[in-house]
C-alpha cells in the first residue's frame, strides 16, 4: 500500500471520528433549545434544528480545515463558500435517499414497521454522505 493510500485511509478515520463530534454538536444545540424554552413542536422545531445545523456545520469546517484536511492557512475566500456548497448537497443526497429507502420499503412491506425503514434509510443515506462529503471537502475545497 502506498504512503498516500494510508494517509487517505487515516483521514478518512479522522473525518469519521470529526463526523461523530459534529453529530453530538448538533444534537446537544438542539436538545440545548428544547430544555431551555422547554418547546420541540410546531415552528419552534424548525427554527431549533436549522441553529444546530448552522452550529454544527460552522464546528465541521473549522475541525475539517485544520484536524483533517491539515490546511492550517488563512484560505481561499471561497473556501467557506464551498464548503457549505458540498454540506448542502449532502443534506440534499441524504434526505433523498433516506425517503427513497422509506417510500419503497413501505410499498414493498407495508406490514413492516415504518421505524425500521425510516431508520434503514437514514443510515444508507448518511453512509452514503459520509463518503460524498469526504470526497468534496479533500479534492473541492481543501485541496492542496
Amino acid at each position: 500500500m502506498t504512503t498516500e493510500a494510508k494517509n487517505s485511509i487515516f483521514q478518512f478515520l479522522k473525518f469519521g471520528v470529526v463526523g461523530i463530534l459534529n453529530t453530538l454538536v448538533d444534537l446537544g444545540v438542539f436538545n440545548l433549545l428544547i430544555f431551555l424554552f422547554g418547546l420541540v413542536h410546531g415552528p419552534l422545531f424548525a427554527v431549533f434544528k436549522t441553529i444546530s445545523f448552522v452550529v454544527a456545520v460552522v464546528n465541521s469546517y473549522f475541525m475539517n480545515k485544520h484536524l483533517v484536511f491539515n490546511t492550517q492557512g488563512a484560505g481561499k475566500s471561497t473556501e467557506f463558500s464551498l464548503f457549505l456548497i458540498v454540506s448542502i448537497v449532502g443534506l440534499l443526497l441524504n434526505v433523498l435517499v433516506s425517503y427513497a429507502v422509506f417510500a419503497t420499503g413501505k410499498m414493498l412491506a407495508p406490514e413492516v414497521s415504518f421505524y425500521l425503514f425510516a431508520n434503514l434509510g437514514a443510515l444508507l443515506g448518511s453512509g452514503i454522505v459520509m463518503l460524498w462529503n469526504f470526497l468534496g471537502y479533500k479534492f473541492f475545497v481543501f485541496k492542496k
